[in-house]
């Protein structure tokens, strides 16, 4: 069940006023709540007005954001309020000390609209289902309760709860690395984790609003679901993880939860595979009268922090640069090709066929050097160009 955004109030907490004003602005389908400094944030949510959820600024005069989110996870009315950390320095010291307090996701000044929503959205649906969740629960306890104590109703109640528990592991594992999924349940939560070489892939249905418009919601969902089930396919074959979907995108990436050197090579592999799949579908698609795809895919290879978000451990999800990163390469790049970043070519250059494309502007970065992949390299001819 898709949550209703607009019955859901967010508190935000932000000793500047141009990041208030920013951010009420960018809010706007929200109920929204603000507090200048840490004092004020406590004061307002121990008088009762509990938000669904608290956008939170990290240095602040007086009390900081961690020593509000220590606070607030103290307190049962409000250590279920999920928090995303505003900040504009990402240095695993910070993200790591966050995660440990209780928060859910960090959010890097200056803003970007389209991910800041993004995030707010996945954190409610979260915040929804474990509510969801804990009413079953509460359900099955007190069902369970009234249940006769005969050994026939027990050992009923055996096999149910052995069931439930394998759709639980399945579930599990559907949603989280197995190695991740693992630690979750012998310690009850995961550590996050700095990775020092990951490679990130973005891929995007260039025009999808354009390219689907006249479709039907059903004929629209099953298009998407044969084309990410193909994704999920290439990426697992080329040793990478799913990470998630975003509407008409698709984020994975090589090199975690178990590190490897063999990512970059993995990564532009899955990225050149995604775009043949496309174009064979919309090839077949053409045929009969059905939509004409074409798939960006952007590739960055560097540093990131992996680690399971939400309170109560839902999804597995990376931060840092490198995501950022991957995000602007997919942005830059052109329909039916595979765009890398510099380092990612220079680790790759000698297992592909590239063209330089030059420096490019990239979104709050600068320029930066990108390549085309255009082939696998073959043995002994030129491998670059």
């Amino acid at each position: 069940m898709e949550t209703n955004i607009h019955d859901k109030t967010i508190l935000i907490v932000d000793d500047t006023p141009e990041n208030i004003a920013i951010l009420s602005g960018l809010l706007t389908n929200f109920k929204k709540k603000v507090a200048s400094s840490g004092e004020k944030a406590l004061e307002l949510v121990r008088n009762g007005n509990l938000p669904d959820l608290i956008l939170l600024d990290i240095e602040m005069p007086g009390l900081d954001g961690f020593e509000v989110c220590r606070q607030l996870k103290q307190d049962p009315e409000t250590q279920k309020i999920p928090v995303i950390f505003l900040t504009g320095n990402m240095d695993k010291k910070i993200t790591v000390e966050g995660f440990k307090l209780g928060a859910c996701d960090f959010m890097t000044k200056p803003f970007d609209s389209d991910e800041l929503m993004m995030r707010i959205k996945t954190q409610l649906e979260l915040s929804d289902s474990r509510e969801r969740l804990e009413g079953l629960v509460n359900q099955m306890e007190i069902s369970s309760g009234l249940l006769k104590n005969s050994s026939e109703e027990i050992g009923r109640q055996k096999k149910a709860l052995e069931e439930e528990r394998i759709k639980a592991d399945s579930l599990l594992l559907n949603m989280l690395p197995e190695i991740v999924a693992k630690e979750l349940k012998e310690k009850g939560s995961v550590t996050p984790r700095q990775y020092p070489i990951a490679t990130v892939l973005f891929a995007d249905l260039a025009r999808f609003t354009k390219v689907s418009k006249g479709l039907s919601p059903k004929d629209l969902v099953d298009e998407l679901s044969y084309l990410f089930v193909g994704f999920d396919q290439i990426v697992k074959k080329n040793n990478m993880e799913k990470i998630k979907t975003l509407g008409d995108g698709y984020m994975a990436a090589g090199g975690i939860p178990i590190q490897n050197g063999s990512n970059p090579t993995e990564a532009v592999h899955a990225g050149l595979e995604m775009v043949k799949f496309v174009q064979k579908r919309s090839e077949e698609n053409l045929k009969t009268g059905r939509p004409a795809w074409e798939l960006r895919v952007g590739i960055h290879t560097g540093e990131l922090i992996a680690g399971v978000i939400g309170n109560n451990k839902f999804t597995y999800d990376i931060w840092g640069a490198t995501v950022n990163i991957a995000s602007r390469m997919e942005s830059a790049g052109e329909p039916g090709k595979v765009n890398i970043s510099g380092i990612t070519y220079q680790l790759v250059k000698d297992k592909f066929v590239c063209s330089l494309r030059g420096k490019i502007d990239v979104k709050n970065m600068g320029k930066m050097d990108m390549y085309f992949v255009e082939d696998v390299a073959a043995r002994g001819e030129l491998f670059s160009r």
